[in-house]
């Protein structure tokens, strides 16, 4: 996880950046699929879903709307498939190049695929909910945001913008995902199953 996170310096109010293959496989740069490699492409099946997971935190106790516009300017100048990189060396902070360029190159490389993208935009403070809820510049400039990004995804792709407070992010530390573990088992469970049943 900590790859995902973007330099301070020239981050382009975009802290972390995060591409997930088919809800399972965080990508990296180095990912066979990232770097087209024929085996990794071809084995992924038709219509694949990338979520990619954008996300702007801040330690102050209140909000702030230029974060977001921040993040919507450089959104659309990282994002798209022909975005010249070298031009926006200047710009940005390196990591936050590669980061982007393993949306940009899954994407290229699954693209005869037809993928679905999703973009989640998170923007968490430690400010108040209730102060959130009588504001309606952070709801407009969110709205700007996804306005701006959508028509830049293919057929089908969404963007969601989440604004996050003190109470909401101590509600996702108490929240423990459901998990599949492997069980490992040293005989044949259903032969094992069968003959306790049949001596019941």
């Amino acid at each position: 996880m900590a790859k995902g996170v973007v330099k301070k310096a020239k981050d382009g109010g975009i802290d972390s950046f995060y591409v997930v293959l088919n809800e399972n496989e965080i990508l990296d740069i180095d990912s066979p699929v990232v770097a087209g490699q024929a085996s990794a492409v071809n084995a992924i099946a038709q219509g694949p879903r990338l979520d990619v997971f954008v996300i702007q935190s801040k330690w102050s106790p209140s909000w702030k709307s230029d974060p977001i516009t921040r993040a919507r300017d450089s959104l659309t100048q990282l994002l798209p498939r022909t975005a010249d990189e070298k031009s926006l060396e200047a710009v940005y902070e390196t990591t936050l190049l590669e980061r982007t360029r393993i949306y940009r190159s899954v994407y290229t490389h699954l693209l005869a695929k037809s993928p679905v993208v999703h973009v989640h935009f998170l923007y968490a403070t430690k400010g108040a909910e209730d102060i959130l809820k009588s504001s309606h510049d952070q709801a407009n400039k969110a709205g700007l945001l996804k306005g701006a990004v959508e028509p830049l995804l293919p057929t089908g792709g969404t963007v969601d913008v989440e604004l996050l407070g003190a109470t909401a992010m101590c509600e996702l530390l108490r929240y423990t995902p459901a998990t599949k573990v492997p069980l490992q088992f040293s005989h044949d469970l259903v032969r094992a199953t069968r003959a306790c049943l049949l001596t019941v």
